[in-house]
């Protein structure tokens, strides 16, 4: 189950770090204040504390820089992308967006960013799930879609194997030669199972693998139907977990 924080939850747990003579494995009481956004933790107040927030990846910056990344409410089934960048110190970097804080605007209603990954050259690689095919997008080191990757920075691999073809990437994994390993679920039909697990390996340029599957796909039948792909590991010798 991913981790879930509501505004006001979140706000909670902050005004809690701060226990004394902390020792090896606890809360930190030097890291992180709720005092810029008094009532919201580091939330901005425009969100609300009625809102339904998720973090799906927490990921290293440049200069000991923290990366948030999930999906923030914004109104009743209204969601945005969501990156916050945090000082080493967890406060928000202002030199990030507004007050830390980038979003961007789903492709779909139902679309969520579930998993997301960074690259050697700082490139925020984000994993979005709900709208039928496997999505990734990139974002340059300021949170822009990257233009570099195929023109618009979105990577968009369709299954189609059967069914309502309704495809749901939920983990990445990023290589040492900059391709890009995407896992989730395909459908395959309308039956029972009517999912397989479900692969790509593309390279860094948004093209398939070559020798990977059919066109940098790869899918595994299983006697019953995977609900989410919960992790992806490559192992040295190329196999994956």
């Amino acid at each position: 189950m991913r981790t879930i924080l509501s505004c006001s939850a979140l706000a909670i747990l902050l005004a809690c770090s701060g226990v004394a003579g902390a020792a090896d494995g606890d809360l930190d009481p030097g890291w992180t204040t709720d005092a810029e956004y008094p009532g919201y933790g580091f939330y901005p107040g425009g969100f609300g504390v009625d809102k339904a927030n998720s973090v799906e990846a927490v990921l290293p910056a440049a200069q000991e820089r923290v990366y948030l990344v999930g999906n923030m409410q914004t109104g009743v089934d209204s969601y945005r992308m969501s990156v916050y960048r945090l000082l080493s110190n967890g406060l928000a970097d202002h030199d990030f967006g507004a007050g830390g804080l980038r979003t961007h605007p789903t492709p779909c209603a139902e679309a969520r960013v579930t998993d997301a990954a960074i690259d050697r050259m700082q490139r925020l690689w984000l994993v979005i799930g709900g709208c039928g095919d496997f999505l990734a997008y990139r974002l340059d080191a300021n949170g822009d879609l990257d233009p570099s990757l195929l023109g618009t920075g979105v990577l968009s691999i369709p299954f189609d194997l059967g069914g309502d073809n309704e495809d749901h990437a939920s983990r990445i994994a990023l290589l040492d030669d900059g391709s890009v390993l995407l896992a989730g679920r395909a459908r395959v039909s309308d039956g029972n199972p009517s999912r397989a697990l479900a692969v790509a390996h593309f390279d860094a340029d948004g093209q398939p693998m070559a020798g990977f599957g059919d066109e940098g796909r790869a899918t595994l039948a299983m006697s019953e139907s995977p609900a989410i792909v919960n992790g992806l590991h490559r192992m040295n010798d190329g196999r994956m977990v």
